[in-house]
This record gives C-alpha cells, sequence and structure tokens, in this order.
C-alpha cells in the first residue's frame, strides 16, 4: 500500500483523465482529513473485503474508501473529503505505484511539512490510536446499519 502526500498543481479533470489514460486507481484524501496510514491501510482493506463478498454499496472501491473514512452514509457526502477544485493538499492511497501520478499533478510533500493542530488539540498527543479505533469500529457499524 503506497501512502503518500502531494501538493497538487493541475485541475480535478485533468487529474482524473491522466489517472484513466494511464489506468491508475488512487484515493486522494484532503489532507486535513487524514489520521494516519494505519488508517488507511485498514479502511482499504475493508472496504476491499465488501468488494470481494459483493456487499459494497458503490460501484467504485474509491467511494467505498470515503464512505468508511468520513463515516458518512451518503455518497455526496463523503465525497467532501476527496479530490475537489478548492483543495490543493492531499493523501494519495492506492495499491500501485503512483509516482508517475505525482510527477504529473504536482509536487510530493514530507508528512512533518504538514500540521494537524486540531487533531492534536482534540485528542492529545500518542492519542492516535484511540481516533483510528473509533473511526475503524464506526465504519464497521456503517456497514451493517445497510
Amino acid at each position: 500500500m503506497h501512502c503518500r502526500f502531494i501538493r497538487i498543481r493541475k485541475s480535478k479533470k485533468e487529474i482524473l483523465s491522466f489517472m484513466q489514460k494511464n489506468n491508475i486507481t488512487a484515493i486522494f484524501i484532503d489532507s486535513r482529513y487524514f489520521i494516519s496510514k494505519k488508517l488507511a491501510e485498514r479502511l482499504y482493506l475493508l472496504s476491499e473485503r465488501r468488494f470481494k463478498r459483493g456487499e459494497n454499496i458503490t460501484k467504485s472501491i474509491e467511494i467505498e474508501f470515503l464512505l468508511y473514512h468520513s463515516l458518512k452514509e451518503q455518497i455526496k457526502d463523503a465525497m467532501d473529503i476527496g479530490l475537489k477544485e478548492d483543495c490543493h493538499t492531499y493523501a494519495i492511497i492506492s495499491k500501485q505505484n503512483i509516482d508517475k501520478l505525482i510527477a504529473f499533478a504536482g509536487e510530493e510533500i514530507k508528512v512533518n511539512q504538514i500540521v494537524y493542530p486540531e487533531v492534536n488539540r482534540s485528542f492529545g498527543d500518542g492519542k492516535i490510536e484511540r481516533l483510528e479505533n473509533y473511526i475503524t469500529e464506526n465504519a464497521a457499524l456503517l456497514i451493517v446499519k445497510r
């Protein structure tokens, strides 16, 4: 699983077109909503498992992932944390090599350049694991409700 951060310089339309032409599957998460690579991996595996069992509610593993990560029941609400025109910093998650995508779309950012003061203020240092567990557990409940 690849998880990297990028500051994009292309439009959403250009990025999606590039991904389609190059057969690249990747999930963009607004960096303000990204918690950890561990959580991203858990939720990706959950999404993948739902697809394998035929229990998915969307036609795309990327959208399914965004539903679980956002804990939203409506696709349009979950899309708020995905690729959009008014955001420029994202975490990109993919099982594929995404070097080509990053080179096209913008520039890679080192993780320590992104600060999450609201996460530290709300959960304190060392408590990210509690947040990861909370989201994972509630994503599982979201599935059961369907």
